[in-house]
């Protein structure tokens, strides 16, 4: 496939604002940038297929939601290797349908668990979380992707007996089942 041309640098900087684990706006760009975003600027970026319209904020005016699409990646020789999904991807439903069919979409291996829901505390409430995220791991391991979690601080912080949470991950999900850790 031929490379598209270079983008001018206001593109890129729109694209840079894109590129988050969120979907962004106009505004979004512009809070951050510090100028108007530029409709010449998303434009070119859904020219080049590289973001696309998810959705609408539901604020006035109904701003689109712009997010990077696969071509973007692809074009740009970047790689996808996880994905960050709320607790509802690990449940049996559209959601986990709806995680699968991106994952597979980003050719992605890793599907993690971005914090656990609110409410989850104790040694007890944490093998429960533990419980519901293995029985997840088959679903996900006959569509070729792995099962993880991702930590953060309070993790690391002693609960109930002392045992952080997670030695109680570790301890109480299958020995493939990814800890993915920030250093």
């Amino acid at each position: 496939a031929e490379r598209p041309p270079p983008c001018p640098r206001a593109v890129m900087g729109t694209l840079a604002i894109s590129v988050s684990p969120h979907p962004a706006t106009g505004g979004d760009v512009e809070g951050v940038r510090g100028v108007a975003a530029s409709t010449n600027g998303v434009k070119a970026l859904e020219d080049r297929q590289w973001v696309e319209v998810v959705g609408h904020r539901e604020t006035p005016g109904r701003p689109a939601l712009y997010a990077t699409t696969k071509t973007f990646l692809d074009d740009l020789g970047l790689r996808c290797h996880s994905t960050h999904n709320p607790f509802a991807s690990f449940t049996p439903g559209e959601t986990m349908a709806k995680a699968i069919e991106l994952n597979q979409i980003l050719d992605t291996h890793q599907v993690i668990l971005s914090s656990a829901p609110t409410g989850t505390t104790g040694v007890e409430g944490w093998k429960r979380l533990c419980g519901q995220l293995t029985t997840a791991v088959p679903e996900f391991k006959t569509h070729g992707l792995s099962v993880g979690f991702h930590n953060h601080r309070i993790e690391w912080v002693p609960v109930d007996g002392g045992q952080r949470v997670m030695d109680v991950i570790a301890a109480n999900t299958p020995n493939d089942f990814i800890l993915q850790f920030d250093v």
